[in-house]
């Protein structure tokens, strides 16, 4: 079997799976953090590691954002030009 004799490539949006994936693992990541804070809450025990697992999933979060907006936003201008 030749290179030349295979299927020409297709190209498909994985963004919304890519999207998904980072939704579920930031869904996951909430409910651990929340479920450490309130342990070591009752425990009267929170320490510094505590809270730079909140920033961490603070500012993931924000980059999903971020992304979300910045290519959605482009998308969708793209789309409206190549309309008209």
């Amino acid at each position: 079997m030749s290179l030349s004799a295979s299927a020409p490539h297709t190209f498909e949006d994985r963004g919304p799976t890519a999207v998904a994936v980072y939704w579920t693992q930031v869904g996951v990541a909430t409910v651990v953090v929340a479920a450490r804070f309130y342990t070591r809450k009752r425990m009267r025990m929170t320490g510094v590691d505590d809270w730079l697992m909140l920033v961490t999933l603070v500012s993931s979060s924000s980059m999903l954002w971020q992304k979300l907006a910045h290519t959605s936003g482009i998308r969708s201008y793209l789309e409206s030009s190549r309309r008209s």
